[in-house]
C-alpha cells in the first residue's frame, strides 16, 4: 500500500546529540515512533552547505552549490529590482507566466553542476512528484536582516531547491517574509511566525501533495553565530529548536501519522565541529528501529543522496535511473528513542574523534618508515661483523612497527572519544604495540615461527574475521574509516585492504619458503580464501580490492609454480580484470536491491544512463587518485619506501640476503609489484594504498635481515711455521652452500 502525502521537516545542522540536550516533547515523540539514522552529509563541494544539501535532495546525487549566493528563491509577486521576481525569472529563463516559487540562482545552479563529476540532475526529485500528479510545495524564510547597516542583507530561502522542478519553479508554498515576525530576543531580531507557517501549511496539506517546511529559525541562529560568543550561539541555538518542536507539534496535529509520510532530515553540516545530521522516517508499516541504505551498507547510517529516492519509494513512485541515492530501508529494535538516539550521537562523536587522529597517524607511518628504509640499508651494506645487539634491536623495532596498525584497530571498542581523548588513546597505543611487539619478539625467538609470519598471520586473521563479521573494528578507527567523511562504512577500507594484501602475498612467500611442495598449496589456499573475502558482495566487498587481488595472486600462483611471464600472459591477465569486474558486478545485480553494494548500483546506472556514467565515474575515480598526492606524508613513506626496496631489489642485496628459493622470491616480488601498481589504480584512495603496503613490506623486510645470519668474520691466519692447509677444505670453516643453508634454516617458517 502506497501513500500520497509527504511532510519533509528541515532541520538544519541538527545532530542526535544536541537533541538531547534539551525537553522537545513534540520531536520526541514522533522519534520514538520512527526509524532514526545518522545522515551523512556529503555533497559535490563535500560538507553540505544549505544550498548544496537542498541540491543534492533534489537531485538525488551528490550536488553542488551555484556560485551566487544572492540570486535565491522568491514568490513569482515578491518585488524585484524595477518589477517582480516573476519577471525577472523570465527575463533569465525565458519562462512565461511563471508561478509559485522562482528560483532566480537556477543559471549558477546549473553551470556549478556540469563541471561537477556526479551526474546531478537538477530538478530530478520535483519532476518526478509532478510526473506522479503530486503538488509540490515549500515553506520557510532563514534571511538575516542584519543589525548592522554596513552589512548586505542575505536572503537565505535555498529551501526551494530541494522540491524545485527541472523549469526552476515549485508551485506551491511561501517563503516571503510574510512568514516572519519581529522578536527582540531572536538572532537578528526575527523569527518564524508559527500562524503563518501553519496556515500556509494547512492550505497546501491535502492528498497528492508533497510539502517541505524548514525549520528556518535554526538556520538564522547559526548564521547570526558570527555576531556572538559561545555560549550566547549555543543558548539562541537551544530556544530555536524548542520554537522549532512547539511549531512541529501544531504541524503535526493536521498529519495522519496512520496514513502520511513524515521525513526528518538535517540538510546542512553542523555549524560546530560535528559532521552527521539526523534522519527519521515515520510511515505506516515503521516501527521505532533503525534506518540503513544501500548507500551506506551500515544498519543507522544514510545519505543525503538517499533522501528523495527514500520518498519516491514510499510514495510509489519510480526513482529516475539518474539517481545516485537509494531508499532507506528500516531495521527493527527493541530500544527506546533514548538509546537510539544516544547510540546515533556516540557514533557521530567517535567519528569526529577518529577524523582528529587520521593526520597524526599518517605522519606516525611516515616516519618510522623512513627509519625502517635507513634500517633496511645498514643491514645490507654493513653485514660483515655487524653487531647481535643492534640486529636483535632492529629486530624488536620493526615487529613493533608490524604491531602498531593493528593496535589502532583494537581502540575500536574502547570509545577513547568518552573515555580518556587523546592521552588515554595515545597511551593505549604505546603500550599495546611495546605488548605485542613483544609477544612477536619473544615468538621469533622460542619458536620455529618467525615473528614476520607470527605478525603477518595476526594481520590477515584480523581483518578476514573483521570482514565476515561485519568490519566492527574497521569502523571509526584512524586506518579504518568514519561515516563523518567517508560515503560507504561497509567491507574494508582502503589503507587496510592495502595491509591485508600485502600481508597475505608476504606470508604466503614464506610459506613457500618453509616447505616448496607443502607451501605453494598453502600459499594459494591463503590467497584464495582473502580474494574471496574481498570480493564477494556479502562481506561488503571492495571492487577495487577484487579487480587489484585477481591479477596479483593470479601472478603468484604462476611464478610460484616455476612459469614465466610472457606478454601474452599481460593480456591474458588485463582479461581477467574485464572478466573479474563483469562477473562481480552482475553477481551484486542478483541480490536484492536493499543488500547490493555500490557495484551493483553502479551497473544498474551504466544500464539505465549508458556509457557516459561509465566513463564519468574512471574520470572522477582518476581526479580523486590525483588529488590524494595531497596527502604529504602518505607521498612521503611511498617515496623513500618504494625507492628502498627498489634499490634493495635490482642490486640483488635482498635477494643474496634472505636466500630464499627462487620461486618463492619470483612469486613474491611480481605479486607485490602487480598488487602496488593496480591497488593504486583501482582504488579511489590513491598515493594511501601503496604506502600503506610499502609501510608493511619494508617492516618484514627489515625484520627477516635482522633475523637472518651475518656474514661470517675471516678467522685470522694461525701462526705456524709449517704450511697452511688449503683453507676453502678446512673443517672448521663452513662451506658456502652450508653458509647459505643455515641462512634459509634462520628465515624458514
Amino acid at each position: 500500500m502506497h501513500h500520497r502525502r509527504l511532510l519533509i521537516l528541515s532541520l538544519p545542522g541538527v545532530t542526535w546529540q544536541e537533541l538531547g540536550g534539551t525537553r522537545l516533547p513534540h520531536l520526541e515523540r514522533l522519534f520514538a515512533s520512527s526509524a532514526m539514522g545518522d545522515l551523512t552529509n556529503r555533497t559535490a563541494d563535500g560538507p553540505a552547505s544549505l544550498i548544496s544539501g537542498y541540491a543534492t535532495i533534489g537531485a538525488g546525487s551528490r550536488a553542488a552549490a551555484g556560485s551566487s549566493t544572492a540570486d535565491t528563491a522568491y514568490e513569482v509577486t515578491e518585488p524585484y529590482g524595477s518589477g517582480t521576481a516573476g519577471e525577472e525569472f523570465t527575463r533569465r529563463t525565458g519562462t512565461a507566466d511563471p508561478r509559485g516559487i522562482v528560483y532566480l540562482g537556477l543559471s549558477s545552479l546549473e553551470s556549478a553542476n556540469r563541471s561537477q563529476l556526479f551526474g546531478a540532475e537538477l530538478g530530478a526529485f520535483g519532476d518526478s512528484l509532478a510526473h506522479a500528479g503530486m503538488h509540490r510545495a515549500v515553506i520557510g524564510n532563514a534571511d538575516g536582516p542584519t543589525p548592522n547597516p554596513g552589512v548586505v542583507v542575505q536572503n537565505d530561502r535555498a529551501l526551494a531547491i530541494a522540491l524545485l522542478g527541472s523549469a526552476g519553479t515549485v508551485p506551491g508554498g511561501a517563503v516571503s517574509d510574510s512568514l516572519l515576525q519581529p522578536d527582540v530576543h531572536a538572532p537578528y531580531a526575527t523569527r518564524l511566525d508559527p500562524q503563518a507557517v501553519v496556515d500556509e501549511f494547512t492550505s497546501v496539506w491535502h492528498d497528492n501533495s508533497a510539502v517541505l517546511v524548514e525549520a528556518s529559525d535554526l538556520e538564522r541562529a547559526d548564521t547570526y553565530g558570527q555576531f556572538t560568543t559561545g555560549a550566547q550561539h549555543a543558548r539562541l541555538r537551544q530556544e530555536a529548536l524548542q520554537r522549532t518542536d512547539r511549531l512541529v507539534g501544531r504541524l503535526l496535529h493536521q498529519v495522519d501519522l496512520a496514513r502520511d509520510i513524515v521525513l526528518v532530515v538535517s540538510p546542512s553540516h553542523p555549524s560546530g565541529p560535528s559532521a552527521l545530521g539526523i534522519a527519521a522516517l515515520h510511515a505506516p508499516g515503521v516501527r521505532g528501529g533503525y534506518l540503513r541504505s544501500p548507500t551506506m551498507r551500515r544498519g543507522g547510517f544514510v545519505a543525503l543522496v538517499d533522501v528523495a529516492p527514500t520518498a519516491l519509494d514510499r510514495l510509489g513512485i519510480d526513482r529516475p535511473s539518474s539517481m545516485e541515492g537509494r531508499p532507506m530501508v528500516v531495521r527493527g529494535s527493541s530500544t527506546d528513542y533514548a538509546d537510539r538516539r544516544s547510540n546515533l550521537a556516540r557514533y557521530d562523536i567517535d567519528g569526529r574523534f577518529r577524523d582528529r587522529l587520521v593526520d597524526t597517524m599518517q605522519t606516525t607511518l611516515a616516519v618510522i618508515g623512513v627509519l625502517l628504509a635507513a634500517a633496511a640499508v645498514l643491514l645490507v651494506v654493513t653485514r660483515r661483523g655487524r653487531d647481535s645487539r643492534l640486529r636483535r634491536l632492529i629486530s624488536a623495532g620493526a615487529l613493533c612497527a608490524l604491531a602498531l596498525p593493528t593496535v589502532t584497530y583494537l581502540s575500536a571498542p574502547m570509545h577513547f572519544a568518552s573515555h580518556g581523548g587523546v592521552g588515554a588513546y595515545s597511551a593505549f597505543l604505546v603500550v599495546g604495540t611495546l605488548l605485542l611487539g613483544a609477544v612477536y619478539v619473544v615468538v621469533d625467538r622460542a619458536t620455529r615461527v618467525s615473528g614476520v609470519e607470527a605478525a603477518l598471520g595476526v594481520i590477515v586473521a584480523l581483518h578476514l574475521l573483521d570482514a565476515v563479521t561485519g568490519a566492527h573494528v574497521e569502523f571509526n578507527t584512524p586506518l579504518g574509516y568514519s561515516a563523518t567523511v567517508g560515503i560507504r562504512v561497509a567491507g574494508l577500507g582502503n589503507p587496510t585492504f592495502a595491509q591485508l594484501a600485502s600481508a597475505a602475498v608476504l606470508l604466503a612467500g614464506m610459506f613457500v619458503v618453509r616447505d616448496l611442495r607443502t607451501g605453494r598449496r598453502r600459499a594459494v589456499a591463503l590467497l584464495a580464501v582473502t580474494f574471496l573475502v574481498l570480493a564477494a558482495p556479502f562481506f561488503g566487498q571492495s571492487f577495487g580490492a577484487a579487480l587489484s587481488t585477481a591479477p596479483a595472486f593470479l601472478v603468484f600462483g604462476w611464478l610460484v609454480y616455476g612459469r614465466r611471464l610472457r606478454p601474452r600472459h599481460l593480456a591474458a591477465l588485463a582479461g581477467v580484470v574485464v572478466v573479474i569486474g563483469l562477473l562481480v558486478g552482475f553477481v551484486d545485480l542478483l541480490r536484492p536491491g536493499s543488500d547490493q553494494t555500490h557495484i551493483g548500483l553502479f551497473f544498474q546506472r551504466v544500464g539505465g544512463q549508458g556509457s557516459g556514467d561509465f566513463f564519468t565515474v574512471i574520470h572522477r575515480k582518476l581526479n580523486e587518485n590525483f588529488a590524494s598526492f595531497s596527502t604529504h606524508a602518505w607521498v612521503v613513506l611511498a617515496l623513500v619506501g618504494l625507492t628502498t626496496l627498489a634499490w634493495l631489489v635490482a642490486s640483488g642485496r635482498l635477494e643474496r640476503a634472505l636466500a630464499w628459493p627462487e620461486e618463492a622470491w619470483r612469486a613474491t616480488v611480481g605479486s607485490l609489484v602487480v598488487l602496488l601498481v593496480l591497488g593504486y589504480a583501482f582504488k579511489d584512495s590513491g598515493i594511501a594504498v601503496p604506502a600503506v603496503m610499502t609501510y608493511v613490506v619494508l617492516a618484514s623486510v627489515t625484520a627477516l635481515l635482522a633475523r637472518a645470519a651475518p656474514d661470517p668474520e675471516p678467522d685470522p691466519a694461525p701462526e705456524s711455521d709449517e704450511p697452511d692447509a688449503v683453507d676453502a677444505g678446512s673443517a672448521s670453516d663452513p662451506r658456502p652452500g652450508e653458509v647459505q643453508d643455515a641462512v634459509v634454516d634462520g628465515i624458514a617458517l
